[in-house]
């Protein structure tokens, strides 16, 4: 199972906010996940014009009235055509849709950019104490003849409460161990995107 992250750090560079992402990392592994990869299948997710290029591929390369015409993702023409609209935006790197696996051990353009730059996109993604609440009496309610399985939801709810990371955070800053908010400042933030692997 895959579960993407987003993950917030002050740095001078790039680089910086990948060092730090992956000291971070390291003591979560075998933990929280068993390995984790800058982008991977999330790559470009924080890409600044990436609605407008799915919504025109949409329209323009997979016609949508066409049955099985995604099936063909993986053709060389598709790729070209792909990639060629995502150039056109004036978009860095490989396109959302190429495989990621290909994608460089440092991510894509796009997947280790400044907090100011996808600010929106960020914020989308913050889960908020009420749905962590709405969650956890959905999880009660469904293994409530398991004691096992309720001790275990009771013990990950409380790391969620205390601010823990987990794999149930969609966005964390690694600077000041704070879940699922934006710092007030965002000036020198960086926001990284992660895909772990559980």
């Amino acid at each position: 199972m895959h579960k993407p992250v987003i993950l917030l750090t002050k740095a001078n560079s790039k680089q910086q906010a990948l060092d730090r992402v992956k000291r971070f990392m390291k003591d979560y592994e075998n933990i929280v996940f068993s390995w984790f990869t800058i982008g991977g299948r999330w790559h470009n997710t924080l890409a600044p014009k990436l609605n407008e290029w799915e919504e025109f591929v949409g329209k323009h390369i997979f016609n949508p009235n066409e049955e099985g015409n995604e099936k063909y993702l993986d053709s060389i023409v598709v790729e070209a055509k792909l990639q060629q609209c995502w150039r056109d935006l004036g978009m860095k790197g490989k396109n959302p849709r190429s495989i990621h696996f290909n994608v460089p051990d440092e991510g894509n353009f796009y997947d280790i950019i400044p907090l100011k730059d996808c600010l929106q996109k960020v914020s989308s993604w913050i889960i908020s104490k009420e749905e962590i609440i709405k969650k956890h009496e959905k999880d009660l309610e469904r293994w409530k003849e398991e004691p096992d399985m309720i001790r275990f939801i009771k013990k990950e709810h409380k790391k969620l409460l205390r601010g823990d990371f987990t794999d149930d955070r969609n966005v964390y800053n690694i600077d000041l161990y704070e879940p699922e908010t934006i710092p007030e400042n965002v000036t020198d933030y960086y926001a990284v995107m992660v895909d772990m692997h559980m």
